[in-house]
């Protein structure tokens, strides 16, 4: 017998026209009746990176042509991530009223959350375009790796939202827990500060694994190959985020439209 969680995996990816529908409705909504809709977050977004780029590579003494590329990549990575565990601790919370309306497959709604983050993510990617421009470092075929890089978070934020959307229905104070525990992950990870700047001893940063999936995105678009490491530490932290969203929505999501 087939598990639940790939039977109902798999019925999600063939209605994806909803779940991509239901994607694009959520940012129209959002950004109704304003000028310029999504790239607001954006024009937020690339003031951002570059006041914290100014201030920061002069406190940090980092070349701004090196530091600026890297944080701006950073940030736009890790907003995706952020966003997408915060929204996935109450994916199924929020849709609360159509679980108990309608009978369809419950990670559509996590696809939904990840189409429309995905689109944000590419709004927001206009900002390294900018920043490129200005500073025109080398590209190589060696950025096309960034795809693979970023496929790797994507289903690595799956696997966590599986876990926590599943887990925090049941448990109404983990998604403060997250979003605290995500605040200080922020600053422990090389994002507003880069490795070198720990000197002799960048290799702290090797046991944070989000080090790691964070830098197969950023590191080929910078034009610099990630350390097989790392490759190895996001293939294994992808995996194993899904085999535990998987199993636990297998074991549990039945229970959801009950904890709501």
């Amino acid at each position: 017998m087939a598990s639940q969680a790939f039977v109902d995996i798999a019925a999600t990816v063939e209605r994806h026209d909803l779940w991509r529908t239901l994607g694009w409705a959520d940012i129209r909504f959002r950004y109704r009746r304003t000028i310029l809709g999504p790239f607001w977050l954006t024009l937020s977004t690339g003031v951002t990176v570059l006041a914290i780029g100014l201030l920061y590579s002069g406190l940090l003494r980092q070349d701004l042509s090196a530091y600026l590329p890297a944080l701006a990549i950073g940030i736009i990575t890790w907003n995706f991530f952020n966003t997408s565990v915060n929204e996935g601790c109450s994916v199924f919370i929020g849709a609360a009223g159509f679980i108990k309306a309608y009978t369809i497959p419950l990670p559509i709604y996590v696809f939904r959350l990840l189409w429309r983050n995905i689109v944000m993510f590419l709004h927001n990617f206009l900002i390294v375009f900018a920043v490129w421009l200005f500073f025109r470092w080398e590209l190589s075929p060696i950025l096309l790796l960034s795809l693979v890089g970023y496929a790797l978070m994507v289903a690595f934020v799956l696997g966590v939202v599986l876990l926590f959307g599943v887990l925090c229905t049941r448990f109404r104070d983990i998604p403060q827990i997250v979003a605290s525990v995500l605040q200080l992950v922020f600053f422990i990870t090389p994002i507003m500060w880069l490795p070198s700047a720990l000197g002799s001893h960048h290799w702290v940063v090797e046991f944070n694994p989000l080090f790691s999936i964070i830098e197969v995105v950023r590191g080929p678009l910078l034009n610099q190959m990630p350390q097989p490491q790392q490759w190895l530490i996001a293939i294994g932290c992808t995996l194993l985020s899904l085999a535990s969203g998987l199993a636990f929505y297998d074991r549990y999501g039945y229970r959801v439209a009950y904890w709501l």
